[in-house]
């Protein structure tokens, strides 16, 4: 899990003092007249003194770093606020969205609902949906996993119902993603499911095998999904549905309709078929694996 937002914070006091008007008006609780002190701030800075950032793939002059910083300190009560400057540090540098969106709030302090976050990242930076999510499902993921003080262990249930949920999410914008790519005619088998060496990609194609793989890993790795989860992340699964004939010109070997369904029977099978078998579809799950998708082998091991 990322430091908490308020060791960021800290950070930046220290590397800027003259950060300590914001502070005190922090401590009294105006965050709002803060944030426009530290945003006057950091335009008339300009790139500043940079120093160490705290994190080396997002070197930010120190204004910027103290923004990323002071948002880390909001939790749902402030969430309009949080957006509005967020907002306008997202379309200017379209790299804060990362620290911005996933650095951990300070205990005591509810985190942003990661639904408005999507919402937030699909308008303002869609490319970077998927490593956010990512980034925040890693978090829920640990936050549920590690073992609760006997005081604590009313946070349980909470921490298991927003990995869940971010789990969700993130399958969703998986899908999204490749039927982005799918859309744009990439040559590329979405049954695929062996892992790259790594995650980098320079194309559709081992863009769409890394996504898949990711996709895979995560259903398995949700252990127990109540019903409702699965039929959600199996509506978020549904094929693409056909192309019209003028879409499919200029494809290669996807020049028919009937081609394209065939595609579309074969679509993201391995994740599909797992859903469909804690739902206790069998028959669907086979049906999939050894008729539409004719994986006769991955049937037999079903």
């Amino acid at each position: 899990i990322r430091p908490a937002g308020m060791e960021a914070w800290e950070a930046a006091l220290h590397a800027w003092p003259a950060l300590q008007p914001c502070e005190a008006l922090r401590q009294t609780g105006e965050h709002s007249a803060a944030l426009e002190t530290l945003e006057k701030m950091t335009e008339a800075d300009g790139e500043g003194a940079d120093g160490p950032s705290g994190d080396e793939a997002y070197p930010l002059p120190r204004g910027m770093r103290s923004m990323v910083a002071y948002l880390g300190l909001l939790g749902c009560d402030n969430a309009e606020l949080f957006f509005r400057f967020a907002r306008r540090l997202v379309r200017q540098h379209p790299e804060t969205a990362l620290p911005v969106c996933t650095t951990t709030r300070p205990a005591g302090i509810l985190p942003i609902d990661i639904r408005k976050i999507a919402t937030f990242l699909q308008e303002e930076a869609p490319s970077l949906l998927v490593p956010v999510l990512e980034r925040l499902h890693a978090n829920q993921f640990v936050a549920s996993s590690v073992p609760k003080e006997s005081g604590d262990a009313s946070e349980a249930p909470e921490n298991g119902t927003n990995c869940l949920e971010s789990a969700c999410l993130l399958v969703d914008a998986y899908a999204s993603r490749l039927r982005e790519i799918s859309s744009r005619g990439a040559d590329i088998d979405v049954r695929a499911c062996a892992p790259h060496n790594d995650d980098s990609y320079t194309d559709g194609a081992s863009e769409q095998r890394v996504l898949v793989h990711r996709l895979n890993e995560l259903i398995v790795s949700c252990g127990s999904i109540p019903p409702d989860g699965v039929r959600s992340m199996l509506k978020s699964l549904e094929p693409p549905s056909a192309w019209t004939a003028d879409e499919q010109k200029g494809i290669g070997s996807r020049n028919t309709l009937e081609e394209e369904r065939h595609t579309n029977r074969g679509w993201l099978v391995a994740a599909r078929s797992e859903l469909l078998a804690r739902l206790k579809r069998h028959t669907d799950a086979l049906r999939l694996l050894a008729r539409d998708a004719r994986e006769p082998r991955l049937a037999e091991r079903y």
